[in-house]
């Protein structure tokens, strides 16, 4: 037997909804054939089987599930197929892990409804109907019983819904608060000659290059300096490099925050990170990417382009050590050999796990991107 599971999403998504299977149960499949095709906050995802066999469907479409969860499974022939349909192992399976449907999770969440709300009901489908009649039970017994039940089973008719995007991006802000101990450094940049040497590049490629790119490029290029701010935490006490750079970066187009990653960015010239951006942009304003764009980012940047806003501390994503936050370009004034003048500078900011990156290193991390800003070159371009 074959468990089809659903794999690591993204990184804002621990869940899923299972929009529609491709294949009818019971049916023989080979391996590479697509077999369902899954929704997340973000895109949707095709799952492919990973081996030869008959199909046994065991999740409903429109229900959720989790990373880590089997919706499905392939066995070798119709013979072990009914023998695990006739044993006690399929119930145990349901019993353990209840399927919840998209409207049934969606009724949860505006009511606050936890799993354990209505783990004591024992049904391996939670559906719309069965909240509904969960809530109906606790207003009856609000009715009867003083004081009544806390607020969580409702909310003020003029409440304002977080969209399903939205929550997802709440869970990873809850999950990083929760779980990483994180500090933060802030460092001033004079960026007057990058950005002088950006315009010019810029209106001759004929593409934006600017300061986020160059950014991007220039942290891809210290991941063999700094091995340990680049990669995925395993536990307390340990940590993977990343044997690339893959980093995402936050954009926001109005359609809702997304971290799409540029990967190899140790491997891309400038140029390259600057296209790659500029399609990423293109898929924000649309509020459409592909899974494979969100997915394995070992590093990553907040772009924070609210003018004015003069710094930011970013919420490390779980799974990695450290976020980058690149502010608005402010005019300043400084005494230069006497003479007071204005230059421009941006504030980078740089948040830390603490159990992986101690003060000293990032203050040299952000040193480096630092130096190389200020000493940016026009050569820098097409390397």
């Amino acid at each position: 037997m074959h468990s089809i599971v659903i794999p690591k999403l993204n990184a804002n998504d621990d869940v899923c909804i299972l929009t529609a299977w491709s294949v009818a149960d019971g049916e023989r499949v080979s391996a590479g054939a697509l077999l369902a095709v899954v929704e997340t906050s973000k895109t949707t995802l095709e799952l492919v089987a990973e081996a030869d066999g008959l199909l046994l469907r065991d999740f409903e479409e429109g229900s959720e599930a989790r990373v880590g969860q089997s919706i499905g499974y392939l066995f070798p022939d119709e013979a072990a197929r009914a023998a695990f349909l006739n044993s006690g192992a399929r119930l145990a399976l349901e019993v353990s892990s209840p399927r919840i449907t998209r409207k049934a999770r969606d009724l949860m969440d505006r009511h606050r409804l936890t799993e354990s709300d209505l783990a004591a009901l024992g049904k391996p489908v939670i559906r719309e109907s069965d909240v509904r009649a969960l809530l109906a039970t606790r207003a009856d017994e609000s009715d009867r019983d003083s004081p009544p039940l806390p607020a969580r089973t409702g909310r003020p008719a003029e409440a304002i819904e977080l969209t399903r995007h939205q929550r997802a991006v709440a869970r990873t802000v809850t999950a990083s608060r929760r779980e990483i101990p994180d500090a933060f450094l802030l460092i001033k940049i004079d960026c007057d000659r990058a950005l002088d040497s950006l315009a010019a590049t810029s209106a001759t490629a004929g593409m934006q290059i600017g300061l986020l790119e160059a950014l991007v490029w220039l942290t891809g290029r210290l991941r063999s300096s700094y091995p340990h701010f680049f990669g995925q935490v395993i536990d307390d006490e340990s940590f993977l490099p990343a044997k690339t750079a893959h980093i995402g970066v936050t954009l926001d187009q109005g359609r809702g925050l997304f971290v799409p990653v540029v990967r190899d960015v140790d491997q891309l010239t400038l140029e390259q990170v600057a296209e790659t951006l500029d399609e990423y942009r293109y898929h924000a304003f649309r509020g459409e990417f592909e899974e494979s764009s969100l997915g394995e980012g070992a590093f990553s940047v907040a772009l924070i382009a609210e003018p004015d806003v003069v710094f930011s501390v970013p919420v490390i994503l779980p799974g990695q050590v450290c976020m980058l936050s690149l502010c608005a370009v402010v005019e300043e004034l400084v005494l230069d050999n006497g003479e007071v003048r204005a230059r421009r500078v941006i504030h980078l900011g740089l948040a830390y796990d603490h159990r992986f990156i101690n003060g000293r290193e990032a203050g040299a991390f952000c040193r480096e991107l630092k130096n190389a800003i200020e000493g940016w070159e026009e050569d820098h371009v097409g390397r």
